[in-house]
């Protein structure tokens, strides 16, 4: 592909602009130079784009010797710096491999995943097997990152941590000290049981942090060989992570479907099959979803009610307990 026919639609970079401001703008206009950098310093050939970008571009890229690549670039921040510390720290065990990282660039330079399907796809079909699938690629993970822990030559991980996630209740309250588009005894309570599973976490995790259905894809034919892409890179309780899967994919749950036995259901599954704690991993996951809601009021408030779903989750979430 010529680095000239590629070309960014409006509503990815309204998108970065909104997002990112100055720090966007600066970099959609180095685009070209970052990708034709890319492929100077990796030897690539760059082929098509992923359809649907969110907050990255990802292209499908070609080594020297044929070797299948995807190339992912998004604007310089702590959130890919900490994304390719976990993919580092894992290795290829569970997740998606790191090739080569430039985070000076906002580049990661990936082994590409195919077919690519996502566990969504499962879900839609048998959502117990989705569930099943799910809680093994979250063993893998917990399995990976306690051999990184075990080598003697590991190398110290620098990354945010849920502490410092859970930060946002304080800026919303401080933002909303009378009303707001969030129940305020809701998040009071939120930011309570928050901050007691963190403060009562005895050993910490590298995590994925966001570890739902949309981001485990197959890998090949075998029914085990799921990975996954695109963590945010964070340390804490390992508990955490089911919050993001019991809140996916939204598709699941048609008007016909009962969304607190669904969620009852995944519970029950995922306790038989990770070994946690039912109640310290439901208390997780409905903290987590609130605090997913605040984080859409901060993203999207007053244009969006993006907020709601997260919290029609965590009533689904409380009804399970």
């Amino acid at each position: 592909m010529n680095l000239g026919d590629f070309s960014i639609d409006a509503a990815f970079r309204a998108r970065i602009t909104g997002t990112f401001g100055e720090a966007g703008t600066d970099w959609l206009n180095a685009l070209h130079a970052i990708v034709e950098a890319c492929v100077c310093e990796w030897n690539l050939a760059i082929g098509p784009a992923y359809h649907n970008p969110s907050y990255q571009l990802v292209f499908r890229a070609t080594g020297r010797s044929a070797e299948r690549y995807a190339l992912k670039l998004g604007v310089p921040r702590d959130e890919l710096r900490d994304e390719a510390a976990a993919l580092g720290l894992w290795s290829g065990r569970g997740a998606v491999r790191l090739v080569a990282s430039d985070p000076d660039r906002g580049a990661l330079l990936l082994e590409r995943v195919e077919p690519g399907t996502q566990l969504t796809e499962v879900s839609m079909v048998d959502d117990d097997r989705a569930t099943l699938i799910w809680a093994l690629a979250f063993r893998r993970l917990v399995k990976a990152g306690d051999c990184a822990i075990a080598a003697v030559d590991a190398p110290p991980i620098v990354i945010s941590s849920l502490a410092r996630w859970g930060d946002a209740f304080d800026r919303y309250l401080h933002a909303h000290p009378d009303s707001g588009p969030l129940d305020r005894s809701t998040v009071l309570r939120a930011q309570t049981v928050y901050r007691r599973l963190d403060e009562s976490t005895k050993t910490s995790r590298v995590l994925h942090g966001d570890l739902h259905h949309h981001n485990i894809l197959l890998a090949s034919t075998s029914p085990e060989d799921w990975l996954v892409i695109d963590p945010k890179g964070v340390s804490g309780d390992p508990a955490f992570e089911v919050g993001a899967f019991l809140r996916n994919p939204w598709e699941a749950f048609r008007p016909t479907v009962n969304g607190t036995a669904l969620t009852r259901r995944r519970i029950d599954i995922i306790v038989e099959s990770t070994g946690l704690d039912r109640q310290r991993f439901i208390d997780w996951a409905w903290a987590g979803t609130v605090l997913s809601a605040v984080w859409c009021v901060e993203d999207d408030w007053p244009a969006s009610a993006s907020h709601a779903w997260p919290m029609q989750v965590a009533g689904w979430i409380a009804e399970a307990m």
